[in-house]
């Protein structure tokens, strides 16, 4: 649950301009020759208990990630079944 709910975040963050230029300095909102690059375009995102490189601000102005922020599981609650 916990990446389902960061990819959200991810989408939800490039969702008026998924175009860049491959130095993610310059986005569009449409595809062009000088903006060819789709934000998805070979990110794969995961998380983790820890924040391994806490510096990043990788969703930017978006909450504070915690398990409580991002739906996860802990560790002593059972995990759903399908």
């Amino acid at each position: 649950m916990a990446r389902e709910a960061a990819n959200r975040r991810y989408d939800k963050r490039h969702e008026d301009r998924p175009f860049h230029d491959g130095t993610e300095r310059r986005w569009a909102k449409e595809y062009s020759a000088s903006t060819p690059f789709h934000y998805r375009d070979g990110v794969t995102v995961w998380v983790s208990e820890h924040d391994l490189t806490p510096a990043d601000n990788f969703l930017g102005d978006l909450d504070e990630i915690t398990p409580e922020t991002l739906g996860a599981l802990l560790p002593d609650q059972p995990h759903d079944q399908e």
